[in-house]
């Protein structure tokens, strides 16, 4: 067998190596190379990369680039990071790229490594998503619900706007799902998910699943007045739909009860004490009879 010297060996790395090879010119930040890798990635030709800046393929982050060189110029040390870059077509992909700098008679060059993982940032965000997701009826879940609503409670402090919650809870489900079973039930939860999902008109409203028949609806930006516009709404539209509940004390189809919190918040309160005045608001809502809506006041006793 024919034995390769180290110089044949390396072009042999470079040439069929499955990541990019990009290596670029440091004083001048030009390429001055790429493996066959590189150019199937970015869809460019050999020597149309070589007539290019590394900012012709990483427009949204040259701050971070300009770090990363000047990092590696002060230490000499390696460096990776995840980056997008652009196709030749305007796509933009997820890239990890790994980098170091070698010095070859007094020129600067950097070696860098990069791969391609927009499949796997997809996938990470679909698992992303499905954590955050209610599985019966698509809402969120809680779990979106207090990391959204730390983020909205944060910029209302700071804003000093008032933040809404409308607690939701669908009369006497159980009485629902003693009637016409389980099934009947999981499709009369999404049909009402479906409905208050809805009667949401702004892309900054969020409706959740609390847990069994309960709802919850944060609407950031929004008063008193506003939210029970919604209520209104969701009162209205759920009547429409006509979802029989034979069983049901107060009316032949399905209704829910809800309470509604609103306030600016500030220091002095929680998030967790706006939900608990909107499950109060409820709470009296279905001891009044159901079918209806509470408004917690300010006035009431905390």
């Amino acid at each position: 067998m024919l034995a390769l010297n180290e110089s044949e060996l390396s072009q042999k790395i470079f040439e069929f190596s499955n990541d990019g090879i990009f290596i670029l010119l440091l004083d001048e930040n030009r390429i001055i190379d790429v493996n066959p890798s590189a150019t199937k990635m970015l869809g460019y030709s050999r020597d149309e990369l070589l007539t290019m800046r590394i900012s012709d393929i990483h427009p949204k982050e040259m701050d971070l680039l300009e770090e990363f060189a000047n990092q590696v110029l002060a230490k000499g040390a390696g460096w990776s990071n995840e980056l997008t870059c652009k196709t030749k077509k305007g796509e933009l992909l997820f890239v990890e790229v790994s980098a170091s700098m070698i010095t070859i008679d007094d020129q600067k060059y950097l070696i860098s490594m990069v791969r391609n993982i927009s499949c796997r940032k997809q996938i990470e965000a679909q698992l992303r998503m499905f954590s955050f997701t209610d599985g019966l009826t698509g809402l969120a879940n809680r779990r979106k619900l207090d990391e959204y609503m730390d983020i909205e409670w944060r910029r209302a402090m700071r804003n000093e706007l008032p933040i809404s919650i409308i607690m939701i809870d669908i009369d006497y489900f159980k009485l629902f799902n003693d009637t016409y079973g389980h099934l009947e039930g999981d499709s009369c939860l999404k049909a009402v998910a479906n409905v208050i999902q809805n009667s949401l008109v702004r892309p900054g409203d969020l409706c959740a699943r609390y847990g069994g028949e309960e709802f919850i609806v944060l609407l950031p930006n929004t008063d008193k007045d506003g939210a029970l516009h919604i209520t209104n709404i969701i009162e209205k539209t759920l009547a429409s739909e006509r979802i029989e509940n034979i069983n049901s004390d107060i009316n032949s189809f399905v209704t829910v009860s809800m309470g509604v919190a609103c306030i600016v918040p500030n220091s002095k309160v929680t998030s967790s004490q706006l939900i608990f005045k909107a499950d109060r608001a409820l709470y009296k809502a279905k001891g009044e009879g159901r079918n209806k809506t509470i408004c917690f006041l300010d006035s009431e006793n905390h």
